[in-house]
């Protein structure tokens, strides 16, 4: 690892840790405006300091180790600023008391360094209720997701998954190694939080190849507690008697353009076609009832079968607007290739 990487990410982490002990205390502040107004300066504050530290762009077709490390990075310091701008807008998490709200320490953990999701401490929402059977060993899912991510990395290393052309392969190679990277990353941290905090981690990922229709999968099943926050900070700054399909429209644009931000920091180039992805994945939501519908005349005994096999091939096809980007600057490969030179 570059000498100059190593000082990056000492500053990130630095960075990070100092906005996560401001807003440990910022949240506490008994008025809300006062709370936004100190938020919206230390937000401000860490994107500028943020913008001395983060690497330099992808080269396109042509990533690295370093380029890989500066990857990660550059989310890690996305992951903080997502966190900045939820407690600035909906103060502590509104889901718990305050008596919940944990020491400075453990929320340094659960927050800032978790590489997952606002999660809350004692949930309330029905979809908890998805995940009470599913919190047990969690160190064993995520040794066996690292063991299949092995070998998806050794087949795009060793070539045996031509991603050069077909961007729908490279979709697809994309799609399972994001998940089982972070879904696993997510199982070793709650292994490793869950008893030395004594709080129950929600997984972000329930199965998401089991949705039954698009909201299933966006609202339940795939990064669901980043899909609550946005939620709340979507809802927290407008209007709550807008008719609904506005403050949904508007969550996906949000993160859309979070997701947008990102890759553009990391790549120096502004994706329209991932953007896009977000915008087909809201008017897919819209179309669950034309999905339930027509499923409504298939035995049903097939009927789940089917508007799951539905969602699954739209989900596929579509995600070759989000990974279009990515599959130009050939970025699966420079992290196969990383992975194996380590």
């Amino acid at each position: 690892v570059p000498s100059n990487m190593l000082l990056k990410t000492v500053t990130q982490t630095a960075l990070a840790l100092l906005a996560g002990v401001c807003m440990h205390h910022l949240v506490d502040l008994p008025s809300s405006r006062r709370r936004k107004v100190l938020g919206a300066g230390l937000i401000s504050a860490f994107i500028f300091f943020e913008l001395q530290v983060l690497p330099a762009p992808l080269p396109r077709g042509n990533v690295g180790p370093e380029q890989i490390l500066a990857f990660f990075l550059t989310g890690s310091a996305f992951l903080s600023l997502t966190r900045l701008i939820y407690f600035t807008v909906a103060g502590w998490d509104h889901h718990s008391t305050r008596s919940l709200k944990p020491r400075l320490v453990s929320f340094l953990l659960l927050y800032f360094t978790a590489p997952i999701a606002v999660r809350d401490l004692r949930p309330t929402k029905t979809a908890w209720f998805r995940y009470t059977h599913e919190l047990d060993q969690p160190l064993w899912r995520a040794l066996l997701k690292a063991l299949l991510l092995w070998v998806v990395l050794l087949g795009v290393a060793q070539r045996r998954l031509e991603l050069d052309q077909s961007l729908l392969l490279f979709s697809l190679a994309g799609n399972i190694i994001f998940y089982l990277l972070l879904s696993g990353i997510e199982d070793l941290f709650s292994a490793i939080l869950e008893p030395l905090l004594h709080v129950q981690m929600w997984p972000s990922f329930d199965k998401p190849w089991l949705s039954v229709s698009f909201r299933d999968f966006w609202s339940y099943r795939w990064h669901s507690p980043y899909a609550d926050a946005n939620v709340v900070v979507v809802r927290k700054l407008l209007n709550p008697y807008l008719p609904k399909p506005i403050p949904a429209a508007l969550v996906y644009l949000f993160s859309g353009l979070c997701h947008v931000g990102f890759v553009f920091v990391t790549t120096g180039e502004v994706f329209g076609t991932m953007l896009a992805f977000f915008g087909l994945a809201f008017l897919s939501v819209l179309c669950d009832p034309l999905l339930a519908a027509c499923s409504g005349h298939v035995p049903a005994r097939f009927r789940t079968g089917i508007r799951r096999a539905v969602v699954l091939v739209v989900l596929c096809l579509s995600s070759q607007l989000f990974w279009h980007g990515l599959w130009q600057h050939r970025f699966l490969q420079g992290l196969a290739a990383t992975c194996g030179a380590y």
